[in-house]
This record gives C-alpha cells, sequence and structure tokens, in this order.
C-alpha cells in the first residue's frame, strides 16, 4: 500500500470510536434476534459505511450484515475466497463512550483515567503492557468497559475495506466481511 501507517492509524481511531460510541450490548434476556436495538443500529451504520465506499452489502432482518469486496486479481489467476467475521455486540456492563483518551508516547507510568482514579495501570503492574512503552495509548474514562471486543476487529475491517477502496490497483482476491449479532450471549 502507498497510504502511510499514520493515516492508517488515524482511520482505525476514527472507525473505532465511531462505533464506540454506539450501544450494542447483547441482552440474555431478550428473545429476539438481535437481542438489542443497538446491535440493529451498528448493523445499519456499518452497511452505509460500506455502501458509501462502494461495496454491496446486505443485511437480514436479524442484522447479520454481509459485505461483498470482489477480486482484484489479473485474469487467470485464482485465488480462494476469503470471510472474515466479527460480531456486533459487546458484554454486559460494556458503556458506549463518543471519544477515546490517548496517553501519548506512553513513559510506562500510570496512566490517568478521569473516571477512575483507583485504576493503576503501569508497565511495572502489567509486564504484558511493556512492549508498547513508547507508543501512543488509547483508552477509555475508566468507569466501565467501553466494548472493544469485537469492536477493534470491526474497526480493522473498515479500515482494511477503506484501503482498498483508497488504492484500487492493490490486487486481492474475493473478500466477504460478515457482522453477526448476539455472539456474546450464544
Amino acid at each position: 500500500p502507498t497510504t502511510d501507517l499514520s493515516t492508517l492509524a488515524d482511520w482505525g481511531t476514527d472507525h473505532l470510536e465511531s462505533i464506540l460510541a454506539v450501544d450494542s450490548q447483547s441482552d440474555a434476556a431478550s428473545p429476539e434476534i438481535p437481542s438489542t436495538a443497538g446491535q440493529r443500529a451498528l448493523s445499519t451504520q456499518l452497511q452505509r459505511f460500506f455502501e458509501g465506499l462502494g461495496y454491496g452489502a446486505t443485511c437480514d432482518e436479524f442484522a447479520n450484515l454481509i459485505v461483498h469486496l470482489p477480486s482484484r486479481l489479473p485474469a487467470g489467476t485464482a485465488a480462494p475466497s476469503v470471510a472474515l467475521m466479527c460480531h456486533l455486540d459487546t458484554s454486559e456492563g460494556t458503556r458506549p463512550i463518543a471519544r477515546l483518551l490517548r496517553a501519548n508516547a506512553w513513559d510506562g507510568g500510570q496512566i490517568t483515567y478521569p473516571e477512575g482514579p483507583h485504576l493503576q495501570v503501569t508497565a511495572d503492574a502489567y509486564a504484558g503492557v511493556r512492549p508498547f512503552v513508547g507508543e501512543d495509548v488509547l483508552h477509555g474514562p475508566g468507569d466501565a468497559p467501553v466494548g472493544l471486543d469485537d469492536k477493534l476487529g470491526i474497526s480493522e475491517l473498515m479500515t482494511l475495506a477503506r484501503l482498498l477502496a483508497a488504492e484500487p490497483a492493490l490486487p486481492h482476491g474475493e473478500l466477504w466481511l460478515v457482522f453477526r449479532p448476539d455472539e456474546e450471549i450464544g
């Protein structure tokens, strides 16, 4: 790709924030599919996004969304079709947020959570995050989980589709992007 990593990171963050703003918790007590209106709203938002990029997108009565990205391989080149799937719902207790907070060039010290000052996230306390010292770290306000599962995956597929729309010379086989409701409740 010719699109630089900084642009891709900005696109990914923008996409993530646009979908984190939608409350798409599932509801295990609901007999409906999807179990919440927020999942249907997210599916509709995603359908508009992908159609805006020029891709075919269909959504059924259960909010299952399927997006088709046709192959761009030279005639006579064979490649398998690939389907990538994410779920629309987040687990109980998550909440929507309009913007992520950012710890720029994180030094590994205490990350400040304005709504959760009791949270003690440092590279010393969580050795698994040490590889991210020096990177920008995105996070929520600290009062509730923000529903990154599976909205990170959704934002990555949005960014992939946007990149492929922006760079029509990039070859790829046939892709299917699938978004389905209620994974969190089975």
